[in-house]
């Protein structure tokens, strides 16, 4: 009953069987999983990979359903590398109703433009204060195009310690740019 391929289990996050049972018993409100078809959208968790394939982590994003097989969903993600990618079961952890772990985030992600200000995780997957340089629009080998920003693991601030092209800043310099 439990996917032991997913992230959740490899980090021993175990499910109570109590809780386990419920996502099989009537009016559980799990009851949309069955209705789900190839076409239709869903969240899902969405893995993101270091340069070296090592997880860095999940995070909630959209996706759909390219293909059904029984219990097994084949997931495209439209706004992620090809990379993401993949099968999940449709009673796996890792699915949610579409929009409901990502409508808030989405509609903030419109707003992003550059020299906006934010948090942002390095590479060593520290919280440093950020600015986006740039957004530029991301083109696929199979045509995905979606929106990329390049930011700046700095803020620019008028007594900055250090400075570049745009101004005093405190933070990293661009080679440090994700």
């Amino acid at each position: 009953m439990f996917d032991y391929d997913c992230n959740l289990h490899k980090c021993n996050f175990q499910i109570p069987d109590e809780t386990l049972q419920s996502l099989f018993t009537k009016g559980s409100g799990q009851s949309w999983r069955n209705d789900l078809k190839e076409g239709d959208m869903v969240d899902a968790l969405v893995h993101q990979y270091d340069r070296v394939r090592t997880s860095r982590g999940a995070g909630w994003s959209q996706a759909k359903i390219e293909r059904a097989d029984g219990d097994t969903l084949y997931l495209i993600f439209p706004t992620e590398t090809k990379d993401a990618d993949r099968p999940l079961d449709r009673w796996s952890v890792e699915i949610a109703p579409f929009e409901s772990k990502t409508a808030e985030t989405w509609e903030w992600k419109k707003t992003i433009k550059v020299d906006d200000e934010l948090d942002a995780r390095d590479d060593t997957f520290k919280w440093l204060k950020a600015t986006i340089i740039s957004i530029k629009e991301e083109v696929e080998d199979d045509g995905r195009t979606f929106p990329m920003a390049c930011v700046g693991m700095r803020v620019y601030v008028p007594n900055g310690q250090r400075s570049d092209d745009r101004g005093n800043f405190d933070g990293w310099g661009d080679r440090f740019d994700e």
